[in-house]
């Protein structure tokens, strides 16, 4: 993945000057994601691509393992949070 794939990827999510993250919409603090223990992404078709990109940058910047699912197999899948966490 080249360095124009990456800036293309995260456009609008990510300041190219200061490498702030802009996820505002989620409505999660910092603290919360500072947290967040592991990452589950479940999308279909090409949002579920977006969501391998994802999984890489997450994994590789964040340092926070993810899982990257199909949402109509999400539903029937055993959850791999264990039962005192919450899926969101």
């Amino acid at each position: 993945m080249s360095s124009r794939h990456i800036r293309d990827t995260t456009l609008g999510r990510v300041s190219q000057d200061s490498g702030q993250v802009f996820l505002d919409e989620m409505q999660v603090t910092a603290d919360e994601f500072k947290a967040m223990k592991k990452l589950n992404i479940t999308a279909c078709g090409t949002s579920w691509h977006a969501g391998l990109a994802g999984k890489f940058m997450i994994e590789t910047l964040a340092r926070v393992p993810v899982e990257v699912d199909y949402a109509s197999e999400w539903h029937t899948a055993i959850p791999s949070w264990a039962p005192t966490q919450s899926p969101c």
